[in-house]
């Protein structure tokens, strides 16, 4: 019978293994984690270019706390986790010897950057290191962090070129309603920001469904909104988007379905 979320807690609270993070307590890690696995909304990439790992990790939290809390303990006490796939996910020393970044959470910043972390070869996530070079995430690593922790084996990455936003979206609903994610890459003027002149990917979010699209939006002649659901920054938002807005700032997306 497999462990309730009560006994993975319990066996990471009465464990004696010490932690082998130099500025993170069991007291704070086990702290935090209980407030996450009771709401996963408290996963919140805080002020960090953590987006694609917070996205993911998400989803792993809502839909399996209890290898979430079996991830943070493996983590605390061996500074690495096996993945669903059987690859050992491991962060670099200068992360695990880094303290946590300022407006982030311990357990969110030790699973996210660790997730990031060990996506990079020649510059290593820390709480001073420059997000531009360590932060980001690609569409390959959003796919493989799909099938590691959250198990799916049915995974693809669609580019949104120079037209079928809208089918894109729709296959994205079909995905969820079938017990599936979908995680669009966009430009933050989706979620309200100032629209540059040339939009560029630079957020990812989850797309949670309840999908509506104006028919005005099949008539190309005239403008219309798209209207869903996503989860970003610690909140779930109904996103009503003006089409060319959307169709500027929407540029692929990452899905995983049962097999």
């Amino acid at each position: 019978m497999p462990p309730s979320l009560q006994d993975a807690l319990t066996a990471f609270e009465s464990s004696a293994v010490p932690g082998v993070w130099p500025y993170i307590t069991k007291a704070d890690l086990l702290s935090d984690l209980r407030v996450t696995v009771n709401d996963p909304l408290n996963v919140n990439q805080g002020f960090t270019p953590l987006c694609g790992p917070a996205a993911v990790v998400y989803e792993l939290v809502r839909r399996d706390p209890v290898f979430f809390v079996q991830i943070c303990q493996q983590l605390f006490e061996t500074g690495q986790f096996a993945a669903r796939t059987g690859r050992i996910v491991q962060p670099s020393d200068t992360l695990r010897n880094s303290r946590v970044r300022t407006g982030i959470t311990t357990v969110d910043w030790m699973v996210m950057a660790t997730v990031r972390d060990s996506e990079n070869l020649l510059f290593h996530v820390d709480a001073d290191a420059p997000d531009f070079v360590t932060g980001i995430s690609n569409p390959w690593e959003v796919k493989g962090w799909t099938a590691e922790l959250l198990g799916y084996h049915n995974v693809s990455f669609q580019p949104i070129l120079f037209y079928g936003e809208c089918e894109a979206l729709q296959r994205a609903q079909t995905i969820r309603d079938q017990g599936g994610v979908a995680f669009l890459l966009i430009n933050v003027a989706l979620l309200g920001s100032p629209k540059p002149a040339i939009p560029i990917p630079d957020h990812w979010i989850d797309f949670l469904g309840n999908l509506q699209i104006d028919p005005e939006v099949w008539d190309r002649r005239r403008i219309g909104q798209i209207h869903f659901d996503c989860y970003t920054w610690g909140g779930i938002r109904h996103l009503d988007i003006n089409e060319k807005t959307f169709e500027a700032c929407f540029f692929g997306m990452v899905t995983g379905r049962p097999s």
